[in-house]
């Protein structure tokens, strides 16, 4: 295991500094948001990073695994590396369900929809992998 170069204080000020993510304020708390991962300052002073495409109606807290990007790497590349693992999930579930559709009803529509999806993510995986490069 490596040993943690950023602290989570260090990663929410360089989240501050970002200025490619939201920055909110409300209930007291402060909010940064950037693809789809949301890092939390309440005003005890506590820290929570969430990924906001897991959970449904509910953001969830960042894996163990997921909370070691942004430990190692920091804001920037914790954000990209943790959003390139969304875009991976999301990929592996429409093809799981083109697999299905195409074992059953084989409804073209539907399969031609899934596949524009598809695309579409696995455009916006090799930008955010293209950005990811570019920050070594």
């Amino acid at each position: 295991m490596k040993f943690p170069t950023y602290s989570l204080e260090d990663i929410y000020q360089q989240g501050m500094e970002d200025f490619g993510a939201g920055h909110t304020n409300f209930g007291g708390k402060q909010g940064i948001i950037k693809l789809g991962v949301l890092l939390y300052k309440y005003p005890s002073g506590a820290i929570e990073i969430l990924n906001t495409t897991r959970g449904g109606d509910y953001f969830q807290e960042l894996t163990g695994e997921e909370y070691e990007h942004f430990y190692n790497h920091g804001w920037k590349k914790g954000v990209l590396l943790t959003s390139l693992g969304n875009y991976q999930r999301k990929l592996n579930r429409i093809e799981g369900r083109i697999q299905s559709e195409m074992n059953s009803r084989k409804n073209d529509k539907y399969i031609k929809r899934l596949k524009n999806s598809r695309e579409k993510i696995m455009k916006k995986y090799s930008e955010r992998k293209q950005q990811l490069l570019n920050l070594n």
